[in-house]
Parts: structure tokens; sequence; C-alpha cells
């Protein structure tokens, strides 16, 4: 995989950009897993992006992007 990719099980190769955007993009998922993208507690929601951010549920729809590209507002 190039710098800007991540390396998937079995050699396929996906851009970091979609890392953690709750879509599997890898044919396991690992583009998804705890591993990779943190893990968040049952009250929480996890921001998209590497980042690996969680924020309360309570801060979702709450008409402020409190995730970095403001995922949380999203399905409002």
């Amino acid at each position: 995989c190039l710098m800007h990719e991540f390396s998937c099980t079995r050699g396929r190769c996906v851009s970091r950009h979609f890392l953690c955007d709750k879509i599997f993009d890898c044919p396991y998922g690992d583009d998804e897993s705890p591993q990779v993208c943190g893990k968040c507690r049952f009250n929480e929601y996890r921001c998209k992006g590497e980042r690996k951010k969680c924020i309360s549920n309570y801060f979702v729809c709450d008409s402020k992007a409190d995730c970095p590209v403001g995922d949380d507002e999203d399905s409002c």
C-alpha cells in the first residue's frame, strides 16, 4: 500500500480517508475495527475519521459540531 493508504487483511489497500467512517471498505471490516478506530463507551458516539474521538451522546444533534468533521450533526 502507498503511504496514504491503509492495508486491509489479505492485501487490499484503501485510502486512509475512509478509515473509521462507519462503512466497511475492507473485506473483513478491518478499517472499522476497535483496534484501528478505538472503542467508545455505550453512551458515546464515535466520530468519523482517524482521530478515534468519542463524544457523549448528549452532544449529538445539539446544533454544534463536536466531531472534527462535524458528523455528529449529519443525521439530525
